[in-house]
Protein backbone atom coordinates (compact mmCIF):
# COMPACT_ATOMS: atom_id res chain seq x y z
CA UNK A 1 0.00 0.00 0.00
CA UNK A 2 3.17 2.54 0.72
CA UNK A 3 4.72 1.63 -2.23
CA UNK A 4 1.44 2.88 -4.35
CA UNK A 5 1.08 5.98 -2.78
CA UNK A 6 5.27 6.13 -3.15
CA UNK A 7 4.70 6.01 -7.17
CA UNK A 8 1.75 7.97 -7.64
CA UNK A 9 3.61 10.73 -5.75
CA UNK A 10 6.32 10.04 -7.53
CA UNK A 11 4.06 11.07 -10.49
CA UNK A 12 2.62 13.93 -9.27
CA UNK A 13 5.91 15.30 -8.94
CA UNK A 14 7.30 14.11 -12.43
CA UNK A 15 4.10 15.89 -13.91
CA UNK A 16 4.35 18.94 -11.64
CA UNK A 17 8.39 19.64 -12.58
CA UNK A 18 7.22 18.79 -16.01
CA UNK A 19 4.47 21.53 -16.42
CA UNK A 20 6.80 23.90 -14.59
CA UNK A 21 9.04 22.91 -17.65
CA UNK A 22 6.88 23.68 -20.42
CA UNK A 23 5.10 27.09 -18.52
CA UNK A 24 9.17 28.47 -17.85
CA UNK A 25 9.86 27.45 -21.63
CA UNK A 26 6.89 29.10 -23.27
CA UNK A 27 7.62 32.41 -20.93
CA UNK A 28 10.70 32.46 -22.04
CA UNK A 29 10.26 31.51 -25.63
CA UNK A 30 7.34 34.25 -26.12
CA UNK A 31 9.06 36.73 -23.52
CA UNK A 32 9.80 39.33 -25.70
CA UNK A 33 5.69 39.75 -26.38
CA UNK A 34 4.87 39.66 -22.92
CA UNK A 35 6.95 42.02 -22.01
CA UNK A 36 5.81 44.76 -25.44
CA UNK A 37 2.52 44.22 -23.90
CA UNK A 38 2.77 44.37 -20.35
CA UNK A 39 5.16 47.47 -20.52
CA UNK A 40 2.46 48.66 -22.95
CA UNK A 41 -0.30 48.09 -20.60
CA UNK A 42 1.46 50.15 -17.93
CA UNK A 43 3.15 53.08 -19.52
CA UNK A 44 1.48 53.63 -22.75
CA UNK A 45 -0.07 56.81 -21.98
CA UNK A 46 3.50 58.36 -21.38
CA UNK A 47 4.87 56.97 -24.76
CA UNK A 48 1.98 58.40 -26.56
CA UNK A 49 2.85 61.65 -24.79
CA UNK A 50 6.74 61.55 -25.82
CA UNK A 51 6.27 60.45 -29.24
CA UNK A 52 3.43 63.37 -29.84
CA UNK A 53 5.66 65.52 -28.47
CA UNK A 54 7.72 65.21 -31.64
CA UNK A 55 7.43 67.60 -34.61
CA UNK A 56 6.99 65.82 -37.54
CA UNK A 57 9.86 65.58 -40.24
CA UNK A 58 8.22 65.18 -43.46
CA UNK A 59 7.04 62.32 -44.38
CA UNK A 60 8.02 60.13 -42.10
CA UNK A 61 6.00 58.81 -39.12
CA UNK A 62 6.22 60.18 -35.50
CA UNK A 63 8.31 57.71 -33.21
CA UNK A 64 10.76 56.93 -30.49
CA UNK A 65 13.25 54.18 -29.52
CA UNK A 66 11.25 51.37 -27.56
CA UNK A 67 13.80 48.60 -27.15
CA UNK A 68 17.15 47.34 -28.17
CA UNK A 69 19.63 45.00 -27.76
CA UNK A 70 23.36 44.22 -28.69
CA UNK A 71 26.84 43.88 -27.41
CA UNK A 72 30.10 44.74 -29.44
CA UNK A 73 30.66 42.60 -32.07
CA UNK A 74 27.31 41.22 -32.73
CA UNK A 75 25.88 44.56 -33.26
CA UNK A 76 22.99 46.12 -32.21
CA UNK A 77 18.84 45.96 -32.60
CA UNK A 78 16.90 48.88 -32.12
CA UNK A 79 12.88 48.68 -32.15
CA UNK A 80 10.76 51.91 -32.48
CA UNK A 81 7.47 52.64 -31.23
CA UNK A 82 5.77 54.60 -33.98
CA UNK A 83 2.57 56.24 -34.03
CA UNK A 84 0.94 55.87 -37.67
CA UNK A 85 -2.42 58.32 -38.32
CA UNK A 86 -3.21 56.28 -41.55
CA UNK A 87 -2.56 52.90 -40.43
CA UNK A 88 -0.08 51.89 -43.48
CA UNK A 89 1.56 49.83 -41.04
CA UNK A 90 -1.30 47.51 -40.27
CA UNK A 91 -0.79 45.45 -43.47
CA UNK A 92 2.70 45.05 -42.50
CA UNK A 93 2.22 44.06 -38.68
CA UNK A 94 -0.52 41.56 -40.16
CA UNK A 95 1.62 39.55 -42.43
CA UNK A 96 4.58 39.88 -40.39
CA UNK A 97 7.03 39.78 -43.24
CA UNK A 98 10.07 42.19 -43.76
CA UNK A 99 10.15 45.40 -46.51
CA UNK A 100 9.96 48.42 -47.13
CA UNK A 101 6.82 50.12 -45.33
CA UNK A 102 5.06 53.93 -46.33
CA UNK A 103 6.27 56.07 -43.81
CA UNK A 104 9.44 54.16 -42.74
CA UNK A 105 12.41 55.50 -44.20
CA UNK A 106 14.75 51.70 -43.94
CA UNK A 107 13.67 48.29 -44.63
CA UNK A 108 11.81 46.74 -41.57
CA UNK A 109 12.84 43.59 -40.41
CA UNK A 110 9.51 42.98 -38.45
CA UNK A 111 6.22 45.38 -37.23
CA UNK A 112 4.16 44.26 -34.78
CA UNK A 113 0.75 45.80 -33.34
CA UNK A 114 0.11 47.19 -29.76
CA UNK A 115 -3.15 49.12 -30.80
CA UNK A 116 -4.89 51.12 -33.55
CA UNK A 117 -2.42 53.27 -34.84
CA UNK A 118 0.20 52.45 -32.87
CA UNK A 119 3.30 49.97 -33.81
CA UNK A 120 6.78 48.29 -32.77
CA UNK A 121 9.22 48.80 -35.91
CA UNK A 122 12.05 46.15 -35.70
CA UNK A 123 14.75 47.26 -38.45
CA UNK A 124 17.48 44.75 -39.21
CA UNK A 125 20.72 44.50 -37.14
CA UNK A 126 22.96 47.05 -37.65
CA UNK A 127 19.78 50.08 -39.30
CA UNK A 128 18.27 52.53 -37.04
CA UNK A 129 15.90 55.32 -38.23
CA UNK A 130 17.18 57.05 -41.17
CA UNK A 131 20.81 55.80 -40.69
CA UNK A 132 22.16 54.31 -43.51
CA UNK A 133 24.60 51.25 -42.91
CA UNK A 134 24.13 47.84 -44.17
CA UNK A 135 21.21 48.84 -46.57
CA UNK A 136 20.34 52.19 -47.93
CA UNK A 137 17.96 54.05 -45.34
CA UNK A 138 18.11 57.16 -47.53
CA UNK A 139 15.17 56.60 -49.84
CA UNK A 140 17.55 56.68 -52.87
CA UNK A 141 17.13 54.25 -55.19
CA UNK A 142 13.46 53.23 -53.79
Amino acid sequence: MASGRRSRRRRDWIALVGAIIVIVGALFWNSYALRTNARWFVWSHGFKQRVMAQASQGSELKHIAWDGWGFPGAGRTVIYLVFDPENWLAAAAESGEAGRYRGVPCEVYRVGRLERNWYTVRFHTEETWGRRYRLDCTGAGH
